[in-house]
């Protein structure tokens, strides 16, 4: 009985490995050091990194909203975070002032690394009272 010889392109295995073929190695591997390159280049030059969110009123029918803008910053190598609201339309007439909150994030943590979600739950409720125009001046 003759034996059938098998092509490995036929069986579906691969014939190759990263060691009989180096080429590929290193064109994969010079492909993967320049796109972290440049990736570390914009973080690097980027002087922020701000995180946006636009919302609209959820109510049918109101028009007494015009959505808002939540812009949260923490700059490189600082503890100062800044929390800010505005409204998405501010010429519209019913567009309130923007209103801004800077504290240090050591506020909000305890020693252990822990968030102290009561004190940030506090103060951001007092940013959205503020922009609201419903916190009273003591």
């Amino acid at each position: 009985m003759e034996k059938v010889k098998r092509d490995s392109r036929t069986t579906g295995s691969r014939s190759w490995t990263w060691r009989s073929r180096p080429s590929h190695f290193w064109r994969y591997s010079v492909l993967w050091l320049s796109s972290m390159m440049l990736r570390s280049v914009y973080v690097w030059t980027s002087p922020t990194f701000s995180a946006t969110t636009i919302t609209k009123d959820g109510f049918e029918g109101s028009f007494n909203s015009t959505g808002l803008i939540v812009s949260s910053k923490l700059p490189r190598f600082s503890d100062m975070y800044t929390l800010t609201v505005a409204s998405a339309d501010p010429k519209s007439i019913s567009a309130n002032k923007h209103v801004q909150l800077t504290k240090s994030v050591t506020k909000w943590f305890t020693k252990e690394g822990v968030l102290v979600e009561g004190l940030f739950r506090k103060h951001v409720e007092r940013l959205i009272d503020d922009y609201n125009g419903e916190r009273k001046n003591k």
